[in-house]
């Protein structure tokens, strides 16, 4: 069974089918696909990006990323990161399209430096958390994933999204009831979506079958 994790950023990975079309979270993101065998979730609403020259760079990285091109969303990501510097939401947007480019220890980097810029930006711990884990570095992912839990004021997605990934990181080291704590946490969350309700079953029942504590 193939295991699917999530990220968010003002983009989100997460494992899904290829060609799926865009579809609308309950929060204003987007489902796309990254062509890495994954597809990310695009932040909609970066209001906070007050330079309007980098704000319409932003929104067209976003509209590239929906349509598969990380490289030039990555690029024009950059000249908006030359405008308004040291913006988490776009520092993550970095490092979540450097992740979709294989390119791990600079996407780390990036979202480093968003924690580093505002410690309670939540969505990337969130996306260093899947990082890690997309590297099999549990230990590290679950480390960052519980100190963005920690931080409290989580949207309903992040909290979702951080519950099933640690979840996910417990399972990978065979911490079987933590695994399923966070599976429930991720749950009761209320966050709705077919493709993540479909996904969560199959995975508690890949943890009920096969994680061995």
């Amino acid at each position: 069974m193939i295991i699917r994790s999530l990220i968010s950023l003002g983009l989100i990975l997460m494992l899904a089918s290829c060609g799926e079309q865009a579809s609308k979270t309950p929060e204003g993101l987007t489902v796309v696909e990254s062509g890495q065998g994954n597809n990310v979730i695009v932040n909609e609403n970066p209001t906070s990006i007050t330079d309007s020259l980098c704000s319409k760079l932003y929104n067209e990285g976003n509209q590239l990323c929906r349509e598969g091109d990380f490289m030039k969303a990555y690029d024009l990501f950059i000249k908006c990161n030359d405008l308004e510097s040291n913006h988490p939401t776009i520092l993550s947007s970095l490092g979540t399209t450097s992740h979709s480019m294989g390119k791990h220890d600079q996407a780390m980097k990036f979202f480093q430096e968003a924690i580093k810029v505002d410690s309670s930006y939540i969505e990337a711990y969130a996306s260093a958390g899947v990082c890690l884990e997309m590297q099999e570095k549990y230990a590290e992912s679950i480390e960052i994933l519980k100190l963005g839990l920690s931080k409290g004021n989580q949207n309903q997605f992040t909290y979702f999204n951080i519950c099933y990934n640690l979840s996910i990181s417990y399972s990978k080291i065979n911490e079987c009831q933590l695994a399923l704590n966070f599976l429930n946490e991720a749950k009761k969350n209320g966050f709705k979506i077919k493709q993540f309700d479909d996904e969560i079953v199959l995975f508690e029942n890949y943890l009920k079958e096969n994680c061995q504590p």
